[in-house]
């Protein structure tokens, strides 16, 4: 496999770690905190070969091993979609997961994730956004984002959960990137996970593109939460990936 760059930043042609089966949770542990791979000016930085990074203050992504002792009360499930392991969008902090890949132009690609709600916080149902675009509609997308998860809601700037998803809504139309919308619902079943899949054409001239997962899940105060929204079998592939069995 060759590798592209975006500057002087080498990515991977494939996405990495997409059924977040690495780094391994100690098997007696049902969730671990793991540094998020750090995008430098000349290198991606990941020593822990999580493959994903995280706009969260404390840079940090949550793992969890659902075949571990205490996972299913952690999580609300012992299942995960593919494999052992999943990742729980919201961690201590409220941030993007995403990761950049070098892209053909004009190369089809399949886009897929299984989505779950954790229930925590008193919510029964947790809403997450999955986008797909270069990383500077990303960031655009991000700073609107930020406004509803990052402000105190006295700030003048402070935007309503409503207000900031329409407002993504519109400039997904106007700048025309992928903006996926998804609310994960409980509804007892302790195995279940919703499927979401799609097809994408990467852009003529487009050589690098970003993935990135966005929590709007909030608490009964409306405001943003740090539980909820569980990611598994994350793909973005010319390939639909083989699954792992569910051990």
């Amino acid at each position: 496999a060759t590798e592209q760059e975006e500057g002087k930043v080498t990515y991977p042609v494939v996405l990495q770690n997409g059924d977040f089966e690495s780094p391994v949770v100690d098997e007696d542990k049902c969730y671990k905190m793991y540094a998020g791979a750090i995008i430098t000016e000349t290198e991606i930085q990941d020593p822990n070969g999580i493959g994903w990074s995280t706009t969260a203050k404390d840079n940090m992504v949550e793992i969890g091993r659902l075949t571990a002792p205490g996972a299913a009360s952690q999580y609300g499930t012992a299942t995960a979609r593919d494999g052992q392991q999943i990742a729980e969008l919201n961690a201590n902090v409220t941030g993007l997961l995403y990761q950049r890949i070098s892209t053909l132009p004009n190369q089809k690609l399949h886009w897929g994730f299984s989505h779950r709600a954790r229930g925590s916080a008193g919510m029964t149902e947790e809403t997450m956004s999955m986008w797909i675009g270069s990383s500077d509609q990303i960031e655009q997308a991000r700073a609107i984002y930020d406004r509803f998860a990052l402000l105190d809601e006295k700030d003048a700037n402070y935007l309503k959960r409503e207000e900031a998803m329409a407002k993504v809504d519109r400039l997904a139309e106007e700048l025309r990137f992928t903006n996926v919308v998804h609310t994960a619902v409980l509804n007892g079943d302790k195995t279940a996970w919703d499927e979401l899949t799609g097809d994408f054409v990467v852009p003529s001239e487009r050589h690098v593109t970003e993935y990135a997962f966005a929590s709007w899940a909030v608490s009964t105060d409306g405001l943003p939460t740090s539980y909820g929204n569980l990611l598994d079998r994350v793909y973005l592939s010319d390939i639909i990936p083989s699954e792992k069995h569910n051990l």
